[in-house]
């Protein structure tokens, strides 16, 4: 299945839509199911050498939270386009910024960490991205994997889920990735190791050599 990026009704609704609603709530049940933020929680306890983690494409906060909820001695810094989230925690640092353009608090004590926000870009914005990620100490993503098994999982969800849901379900999934292909974008210096979950997800650990 070839990668197509387009366009999720979500990213173009107001915050308090119904339908946006709705779907940010769908996402948080879905995203348990998936288990990529509690993952990336688990990796982060096995690193060491760590001062700093940054999180790309942070959305409401829920993963950040939940590392300063978790790493008392480790700094917390969460970026997005949106405005900071009512409810984050108050360590975390928020940086409304477009991660392709402003500076990141990137260095080699850094780990940054990703959970479905990769899928959003296309191939010359990832190749940007690399390249701003190219100091981490480590990288620890979660995002959907590309496979027609995943599409029929997302459509057994279908009863449970708004209609936002249903179309952008689907669409990050065909945007999503296969092993080696988010490695094919970094230089040697990290050594990978990726795993897909059964319930449709790829989790990418790359950690400098």
């Amino acid at each position: 299945m070839q990668r197509t990026v387009e366009p999720e009704i979500l990213d173009d609704l107001p915050a308090d839509n119904p339908e946006a609603i709705r779907s940010r709530a769908d996402l948080r049940v879905l995203n348990r199911l998936i288990g990529g933020e509690a993952w990336i929680v688990r990796e982060l306890h096995e690193l060491k050498g760590v001062k700093r983690v940054v999180e790309l494409g942070a959305g409401e906060g829920l993963l950040a939270t939940a590392i300063c909820e978790q790493f008392s001695e480790l700094e917390v810094c969460a970026v997005d386009l949106v405005e900071r989230p009512a409810g984050m925690h108050d360590r975390a640092q928020w940086l409304q910024a477009n991660v392709l353009e402003s500076e990141l608090p990137i260095d080699d004590e850094t780990v940054v960490v990703v959970n479905l926000f990769l899928h959003h870009l296309k191939h010359e914005q990832l190749v940007i991205l690399v390249n701003r990620l190219k100091d981490a100490k480590a990288l620890l993503f979660a995002e959907p994997a590309r496979r027609p098994y995943a599409l029929v999982l997302g459509y057994f969800a279908y009863p449970f889920v708004g209609r936002v849901t249903k179309h952008d379900m689907m669409v990050s999934i065909r945007a999503g990735f296969v092993a080696g292909e988010l490695e094919a974008y970094f230089s040697e210096n990290f050594q990978w190791v990726e795993v897909t979950h059964w319930m449709g997800g790829l989790r990418s650990k790359a950690v400098k050599a």
